[in-house]
């Protein structure tokens, strides 16, 4: 799986709403349908705090696919482009740590003690 030249992400935005402090579903997981052998990778991402908060992705069976991001203060930003190789920063399914993790679920966000705004932009792969 991986981003070619071509357009291929899809974006997700909290727009002014922002994704408040709690685990939210950003994608569910019958966006995967019919192939629900699909995963999700996350390839791009603008996120910006509102406050002192927290943030990690997770699927939505539950499991954590990212590390818990710490953001200092209201205006903390993290800004992710496209590594190199193509490849996503993080991705839904099975992995060599927790290869039980199901394929074919959604992607979730927990977000720590204040609203963060995001653009994510994500795939589709194998």
């Amino acid at each position: 799986m991986g981003y070619r030249f071509r357009p291929e992400g899809q974006l997700i935005s909290s727009l002014a709403a922002g994704f408040p402090a709690t685990t939210t579903t950003v994608l569910v997981a019958a966006s995967l349908l019919p192939l629900t052998f699909n995963r999700v990778g996350v390839f791009r991402m603008v996120l910006v705090a509102r406050g002192a908060s927290s943030f990690q992705f997770k699927d939505t069976a539950g499991n954590n696919i990212s590390a818990i991001y710490t953001l200092t203060a209201a205006g903390s930003t993290v800004t992710l482009d496209t590594p190199i190789n193509g490849d996503p920063w993080w991705m839904t399914g099975p992995n060599f740590t927790s290869p039980n993790n199901p394929i074919g679920v959604g992607l979730s966000m927990a977000v720590g003690a204040a609203i963060v705004d995001a653009d994510i932009w994500f795939a589709f792969g194998a």
